[in-house]
């Protein structure tokens, strides 16, 4: 079950894959194609977020982001969970680097806020 603090989070996500449907993610299986839209936008979120502390430094927006990705990971969990049928040895790769990635970026959103010297 998803935390009642995510479900804002999680209301984004799914804007975000492309399917507007507002259900929790344990309502229903996932197939392939979400899958893989939650990987694709869980790729770009954390890129987005590398970008924003570079830019912009470990503001809010950033902290907004990071907990954006973590709730993606929940889902794409859940949903490997649910189908474990659909898991590859890419998709397992890309849940260990996003993991690590995650990880590196918590401990960046606890530091206290940021700003990037312009260059």
């Amino acid at each position: 079950m998803v935390a009642a603090e995510d479900r804002e989070s999680i209301s984004f996500v799914v804007e975000l894959c492309g399917t507007i449907r507002k259900c929790q993610p344990s309502e229903r299986e996932m197939d392939a194609d979400e899958l893989a839209r939650i990987q694709s936008t869980l790729s770009a979120t954390l890129a987005d977020a590398k970008n924003r502390a570079a830019t912009a430094g470990t503001d809010e927006e950033f902290r907004k982001i990071v907990k954006h990705a973590r709730v993606m990971r929940k889902m794409l969990e859940q949903g490997i969970r649910e189908s474990s049928d659909l898991i590859t040895a890419e998709l397992d790769d890309f849940c260990a680097a996003a993991d690590h990635q995650i990880a590196v970026l918590r401990q960046l959103a606890a530091l206290p806020s940021t700003r990037s010297r312009p260059r």
